[in-house]
């Protein structure tokens, strides 16, 4: 008994020193967005031929690197995005000339391309369409818990399930500021999952603590 406690007592400690370390480095070095979540460029191109993707793709990795995304204009198939965290002017140029190459076409410089700078996105833009959902959700689960689980405890109860929804996420945002995981497209549906195990997780303790008052002799 004395052993699992020291256990339980040990794992709290190295949670603890991951979520200080985590929420440290988010305030001094911030988080690792990605590409589409950070200050980038954009390198809009009018092809006036068939292409595809793959192959503006290979063009554009031998001038900007490989952290580059490209894709088609959602309205317009001819028209080409290039994305990278930043496109100067002699890059840009460097580019169409290797799709003039390419393609054997020759492009309007003023019509047919169209260099755009983006500004970082806020991590509140990230969180705040699933914020109403997220609040509600955990009014909701607060409110069952303490129904249910009532003669566990009013205090233990709100206790326990604030303290595991909160601890869990604050550790997976130090996770991903450790590791400097990127910040993307996934991060928000990740957190979710979290949360909806940590539900289950904390449900399955209370059943646990109730089952034990029940079997409790009264006074």
């Amino acid at each position: 008994m004395l052993k699992d406690k020291k256990v339980v007592i040990l794992l709290i400690v190295v949670l603890l020193v991951i979520i200080t370390g985590g929420i440290w480095l988010t305030g001094t070095k911030g988080l690792n967005y990605s590409l589409m979540y950070s200050k980038n460029a954009k390198l809009n191109v009018y092809i006036a031929k068939d292409f595809t993707t793959d192959e503006v793709k290979e063009i554009a990795k031998e001038v900007l690197g490989s952290e580059i995304y490209v894709q088609k204009n959602a309205n317009k198939e001819n028209i080409v995005v290039i994305t990278a965290r930043e496109i100067s002017e002699e890059q840009a140029e460097q580019i169409i000339q290797k799709i003039e190459e390419k393609y054997e076409i020759e492009m309007n410089r003023e019509s047919e391309m169209l260099v755009e700078e983006n500004g970082d996105v806020k991590g509140r833009d990230i969180v705040f369409p699933y914020l109403p959902q997220v609040i509600i959700s955990i009014m909701v689960i607060g409110v069952y818990f303490l129904i249910m689980y009532k003669k566990v405890g009013m205090i233990k109860v709100l206790t326990v399930s604030m303290g595991a929804i909160i601890g869990t996420q604050l550790l997976l945002l130090s996770v991903l500021a450790i590791f400097r995981i990127p910040i993307n497209l996934f991060t928000m549906p990740i957190s979710i999952l979290v949360f909806l195990v940590t539900t289950g997780g904390i449900t399955v303790f209370f059943e646990i603590l109730k089952s034990k008052v029940k079997k409790s002799p009264k006074k």
